[in-house]
């Protein structure tokens, strides 16, 4: 999952593909709009509104194609690794926690799918 802000005149959609390109340098054939949320966060004891747009694309390139721009690391993990709610680094050989946010983004797609 990558994020990025959505620039004023931008689609969540254009921003997706904009954020992809930035981030690991890879333009999907498409990318679709998935869902809103709406999500309060606490930031410098100040409670912060956003509104997140849900993107989806395919990825139809190699891992090893794709070049990691921003970030730590990059990683592919199976529904199962996911459901775990915590991922393994390859490069930094530690286990990362998966926000709230995110798990909830994830059981969404997961139950909209039916998968």
């Amino acid at each position: 999952m990558f994020g990025g802000e959505i620039k004023q005149g931008e689609s969540p959609c254009d921003a997706g593909f904009r954020e992809l390109k930035e981030e690991i340098n890879y333009t999907p054939p498409a990318i679709y709009s998935f869902r809103q949320y709406q999500h309060q966060h606490v930031l410098q004891d100040q409670l912060r509104n956003y509104r997140i747009e849900s993107c989806y694309g395919e990825l139809v390139v190699p891992l090893s194609q794709l070049d990691l721009q921003e970030g730590m690391d990059l990683g592919l993990f199976s529904v199962n690794e996911i459901l775990t709610g915590k991922l393994f680094s390859q490069k930094l050989k530690t286990y990362f926690p998966i926000v709230p946010p995110l798990m909830g983004y994830f059981f969404d797609y997961l139950n909209e799918e039916g998968v």
